[in-house]
């Protein structure tokens, strides 16, 4: 799954939508919608932000090691 199909998929799992994700993030309300039909992909600190809006965070975790164990990209 590509990055932004993974958010579109958190979105609806979370039933937040992306005009509200958009506005939490300071954005216009088509950011994140636009963002996605452009096919864009943000950079990893912008895209950390995007899932924030969700509830979500981004992590590293070292392959093979229990989850959990890892970094967290604020």
């Amino acid at each position: 799954m590509q990055d932004m199909e993974a958010l579109k998929k958190i979105s609806e799992d979370e039933g937040v939508s992306f005009y509200k994700a958009s506005q939490s993030l300071g954005k216009s309300t088509n950011y994140l919608s636009n963002t996605t039909a452009r096919g864009s992909h943000p950079r990893t600190d912008i895209y950390a932000r995007m899932l924030g809006a969700f509830g979500w965070e981004l992590r590293a975790v070292k392959q093979g090691t229990a989850e959990g164990i890892g970094y967290r990209i604020d």
